[in-house]
């Protein structure tokens, strides 16, 4: 066979070969696309001055997003052309999957010590060819109320915090102000949401005092204070403070 004809048969047959060997590439890069999932505690309390994440209370509300990282794929894709198929602790999630569905909203199983969330794309809503996938661990974590000094002439940053494990809190004789409870990752609007409960104990009597977080201190007053506060609608979510006073002489 001449020379002429051997390279038309073999020019063809390298295109060809090239052709499926980029073709290859391509489907090779889209199914290693990267995919994260970000959440969200949409229901856990924080103060204002708080400047971390709000992390979620037992049965709290979430939020989680689809990231999915173009950059790692040839070529441009349209994410909100994708099929997103979420599971959440190993079921299926109909509501929430489908067509550039890459948010879902879920609670937090109060059965489950840890909650998964699981999610693949795929190419069409055939879900033939998968693209990427991610899956995350979710823990919820106690939530519980910390105590602030606060009187006339101060406001509440995280320094003004007395109720410290292992220690008295120091207090001078004629000392008077407001100690205020904060409930960190309760599932509750504010401090107020009627669904908390604030259960006061001085001195191993109860106080009376469940509709507020505040309670007014005076030196020589209370030796010994307790605080319960519970959520109404989360019966998981209920936690205590305790405080020693010790007078200064």
């Amino acid at each position: 066979m001449s020379k002429t004809n051997l390279l038309k048969i073999s020019l063809p047959l390298l295109l060809f070969v090239i052709f499926l060997n980029f073709s290859y590439s391509q489907d090779l890069s889209r199914s290693n696309i990267n995919v994260n999932i970000e959440w969200q505690a949409l229901d856990s309390y924080t103060p204002t001055f708080y400047e971390g994440r709000a992390l979620p209370g037992e049965e709290a509300y979430m939020k989680a997003l689809a990231i999915v990282d173009t950059n790692s794929i040839t070529g441009s894709i349209n994410t909100d052309s994708l099929y997103y198929s979420w599971k959440y602790n190993d079921y299926y999630v109909y509501d929430y999957s489908g067509i550039g569905m890459k948010t879902i909203y879920f609670t937090l199983d109060k059965l489950q010590t840890t909650n998964t969330l699981e999610l693949d794309v795929y190419s069409d809503s055939n879900q033939t060819t998968l693209l990427g996938k991610s899956v995350i661990e979710i823990s919820p974590i106690p939530s519980f109320p910390i105590l602030y000094k606060k009187d006339d002439n101060s406001i509440i940053t995280y320094s003004n915090a007395i109720n410290k494990k292992y220690e008295d809190f120091q207090v001078n004789p004629g000392d008077s102000f407001n100690i205020i409870a904060e409930p960190y990752f309760f599932s509750a609007k504010n401090t107020l949401d009627p669904v908390l409960s604030y259960s006061w104990t001085a001195d191993g009597i109860f106080n009376g005092n469940i509709d507020s977080n505040i309670f007014n201190y005076f030196t020589g007053s209370v030796n010994s204070l307790d605080l319960k506060i519970t959520n109404s609608q989360k019966i998981l979510q209920e936690n205590d403070a305790l405080i020693n006073f010790s007078v200064n002489q």
